[in-house]
């Protein structure tokens, strides 16, 4: 792996994205499947934490989060340097805060800002993202961006049209994770 940073650092910052993306998304899914009560619409995902399989959510988003603060890292360290390599960082460190401080009664301001700081810099790389040139990928970027953002404002408005607050929670969460999946693939087809 050590030789693969060294070789392109996009298509190094694209694997590492893609394992942490991946690894967060199976624990979702794996975690939603532990709990049978388990409501998308009524909890938040930070509550798939709580419980007897807690550990799968925090390690996994802890995971997520160092991988996405590295891939950023390497980014920068190129002679390229872009806005949104700087907010993929944040993206990086709000995710791994998440795992830091467990959605429990110590800690849920720091838990819920840390989220925050996630999401609101997710929204933001997506429409920085749009300032890539070269690339078709750009042009969908600012849509994810504006979805997230949007979201946003809906869900701390409490607008939230049926979905409950899982849901609308999870049309920030969702297109993200896919708008990074996309992401890793572009940068991994990256040139030498």
């Amino acid at each position: 792996m050590l030789i693969a940073l060294t070789v392109n650092n996009q298509r190094s910052s694209g694997i590492l994205i893609f394992i942490g993306i991946f690894i967060f998304s199976m624990a979702l899914l794996i975690g939603e499947a532990l709990r049978p009560a388990y409501s998308l619409n009524m909890y938040s995902i930070s509550s798939l934490g709580i419980g007897t399989h807690g550990e799968i959510f925090y390690y996994s988003i802890l995971l997520m989060g160092a991988l996405i603060v590295i891939a950023g890292i390497i980014l920068l360290s190129g002679e390229k340097k872009e806005a949104w390599h700087f907010t993929l960082i944040l993206v990086g460190i709000g995710s791994f805060g998440v795992g830091i401080f467990p959605y429990i009664v110590n800690y849920p301001p720091l838990h819920s800002d840390f989220a925050f700081f996630a999401f609101i810099f997710g929204g933001i790389t997506a429409l920085l993202f749009a300032t890539h040139k070269g690339t078709p990928f750009r042009i969908f970027s600012p849509i994810v961006g504006i979805t997230v953002l949007a979201s946003i404002f809906l869900y701390a408005s409490g607008k939230l049209y049926g979905l409950g607050p899982g849901g609308m929670e999870r049309m920030i969460v969702y297109p993200t994770l896919f708008w990074a999946l996309a992401l890793s693939g572009h940068l991994m087809n990256q040139k030498e």
